[in-house]
C-alpha cells in the first residue's frame, strides 16, 4: 500500500488534539485542522495562515511576564532545543472569561533529511481533570450530610490552627452531639435519625460561610464547627443561635406537628494558639460538651481555653441552656 500525502494530511486532520509541526527554530510548518479551528474560536479569521509564525516566542513572552506554566514550557522547549531530551509533557489551564479548561501539552522530536522538526500536541483533558477535582472533593466530605468528613476536618483544624498560632487570632471549636440518637433510631428508624443529621449539617452551613470557617461530621452523630477571627463572647452567640436553629428542627420532619424536637448537647471552647497542640482545643471542647449532656441535654457549655492548661474539663464551667 502506498501512503500519499493526502492520506496523512487526512488522517492528521482527523485526530481531535491540536497538533502543529514546527522546525528547528520552532517556526511553524503545519497544523492540523483542529489546530485552525482552535484558533478561529479564539478570535483569528478563518483565512489566517500559522505557517511562519514563532510557537516560541508567545511561551517566552508569557514566561518573561511571569506566568507560570509559561514559564514551565519555556524551560521545556529550551530543553527540547539543546537537545537535553527528545520528548516533554505538560499539563496546564487555559481558562475563557466563562469556561474552563485543562490541556496535555506534547512536544517530541524527530528529524527527517537531516533536518530537526518537533510535532507539537495540544490535547483537551477538561473531563479528566474534572473528575480528579470532583473525586478529591468528594474525599473530603461525609457522604450522608455533604459536610466536611473527619480527615478533612484534621487537616483544616491543624492548618487553622498553625495560621491563628502564628498571626495571634483567636480560634473557637464547638462539638455538637446528637441526645438520644439511639433512641431516635430505635423508634422512628435510621432514615429519620439520617434526617436529622442531614437537617442539623443544613443548619452549621449556615452558620460557616467564611474560608476561614469549617463544618464538620467526625463520628456517628458527633459534628463539630470550627470558627476564627471571633471573640469568645460572639462564638457563644453564634453558638447559642446554632443551639436555637436545632432545637426548633423536628424529629419526624414528615409529622413534624405530632413530632418531638431534635435536642443536641454541645461544647465551645475558645483560644488565642500558642502551642504546638491543636487536640488540646478538642479535648476541651470534648469535655464541655459532656458537661452540658449531664447538665440536662439541649444545652451548650462554654469557655475559653488558657494556653497552659489542659485541666479545662475539671474547671467550673458555666452553662447556656435554650
Amino acid at each position: 500500500m502506498n501512503v500519499t500525502l493526502d492520506l496523512l494530511i487526512k488522517t492528521i486532520n482527523t485526530v481531535k488534539n491540536n497538533i502543529a509541526v514546527v522546525d528547528a527554530t520552532f517556526n511553524i510548518v503545519f497544523t492540523n485542522h483542529a489546530w485552525n479551528q482552535f484558533g478561529i474560536e479564539n478570535g483569528l479569521s478563518p483565512d489566517f495562515s500559522w505557517v511562519g509564525v514563532n510557537y516560541f516566542t508567545p511561551s517566552l513572552c508569557a514566561a518573561r511576564e511571569g506566568d507560570h506554566f509559561s514559564q514551565r514550557a519555556f524551560s521545556g522547549l529550551e530543553k527540547l532545543k539543546r537537545g537535553e531530551c527528545t520528548e516533554f509533557q505538560l499539563e496546564y489551564p487555559c481558562h475563557s472569561h466563562n469556561t474552563e479548561r485543562w490541556f496535555l501539552l506534547e512536544v517530541t522530536s524527530f528529524e527527517m533529511d537531516e533536518q530537526r522538526y518537533y510535532v507539537i500536541s495540544h490535547m483537551d483533558i477538561t473531563q479528566r481533570v474534572q473528575l480528579e477535582m470532583e473525586a478529591r472533593q468528594q474525599a473530603k466530605l461525609d457522604p450522608l450530610t455533604h459536610i466536611a468528613n473527619r480527615r478533612a476536618f484534621d487537616n483544616f483544624m491543624a492548618n487553622e490552627w498553625r495560621r491563628c498560632r502564628r498571626n495571634a487570632i483567636p480560634l473557637s471549636l464547638m462539638i455538637i452531639d446528637v441526645d438520644d440518637f439511639k433512641y431516635i433510631n430505635d423508634t422512628y428508624g435510621h432514615q429519620i435519625g439520617d434526617s436529622c443529621l442531614q437537617r442539623i449539617a443544613g443548619i452549621l452551613k449556615q452558620y460557616t460561610s467564611r474560608a476561614s470557617d469549617l463544618c464538620a461530621r467526625i463520628g456517628g452523630d458527633e459534628l463539630v464547627v470550627v470558627w476564627s477571627h471571633l471573640s469568645s463572647q460572639e462564638a457563644r452567640a453564634l453558638a447559642q443561635s446554632v443551639l436555637k436553629a436545632i432545637s426548633q428542627l423536628p424529629i419526624d420532619e414528615d409529622n413534624s406537628p405530632f413530632s418531638d424536637c431534635i435536642s443536641v448537647s454541645m461544647g465551645l471552647c475558645s483560644t488565642i494558639p500558642d502551642t504546638d497542640d491543636h487536640l488540646m482545643l478538642l479535648t476541651a471542647a470534648d469535655a464541655l460538651m459532656y458537661q452540658a449532656k449531664n447538665a440536662g441535654k439541649n444545652t451548650l457549655a462554654s469557655d475559653s481555653l488558657a494556653s497552659d492548661a489542659l485541666s479545662l474539663a475539671q474547671k467550673p464551667m458555666p452553662i447556656a441552656t435554650e
